[in-house]
């Protein structure tokens, strides 16, 4: 007997499997049949969701943007200083990266997306600059009690935050290092980053 599934299951299935097929063939070579055919729909199935392999491709955009600022969002009312915060964040990140390695390649096709299509390329920038946007406000956050250094350029510290984990999430990607290697990465890398900003730190310039 055939599960029954919902809509939003089925988009689902969709998406996942769009994701996957992106990832392994590239967007540009990745087929409507063979991502049906993966998420065991007809391609009609998948022309009821979507109107095109782009609006999936956007759509998995717009999903992982989402996960990602609703965690920032979250952090927010965490306890912690703010560097706990972050650094729990980015390993956090690391970790469903690690257990789900589609998810930080399909960050690459992203870039080769960028790179072609000025549009995507706008989405993506428009992101990066939310992200940067989210983490700029808990390190002001930090700043406001004392935490961190009261001259700290909180936009610089934020890009160079958000450079650090987008870095980290191409080299997982690329399977540049071993999992515990990843690990002392981002522990003891933002440890060092983050040093800077704290009170007592050297002035800069």
């Amino acid at each position: 007997m055939t599960l029954h599934k919902s809509q939003d299951e089925r988009r689902r299935d969709i998406l996942e499997a769009a994701r996957g097929r992106f990832v392994v063939d590239g967007y540009s070579r990745a087929r409507l049949n063979d991502i049906a055919l993966d998420a065991g729909l007809s391609k009609g199935g998948v022309y009821f969701h979507f109107k095109s392999k782009r609006e999936i491709f956007d759509a998995l955009i717009d999903e992982d943007f989402e996960r990602v600022m609703l965690a920032l969002k979250a952090m927010r009312g965490l306890t912690g200083s703010c560097t706990d915060k972050l650094i729990s964040f980015a390993q956090a990140g690391f970790r469903s990266s690690i257990t789900n390695p589609v998810v930080p390649r399909f960050f690459i096709v992203m870039g080769e997306m960028a790179l072609a299509h000025d549009d995507v390329r706008a989405r993506v920038q428009e992101i990066h600059e939310a992200f940067v946007t989210e983490v700029r406000a808990i390190l002001e956050g930090g700043v406001a009690k004392g935490e961190l250094r009261q001259d700290l350029d909180t936009d610089t510290a934020a890009r160079l935050l958000v450079t650090l984990m987008d870095g980290v999430r191409a080299a997982v990607a690329g399977d540049l290092h071993k999992p515990r290697q990843f690990e002392r990465l981002l522990a003891d890398g933002g440890r060092l980053l983050t040093e800077g900003f704290l009170p007592g730190a050297p002035k800069l310039g």
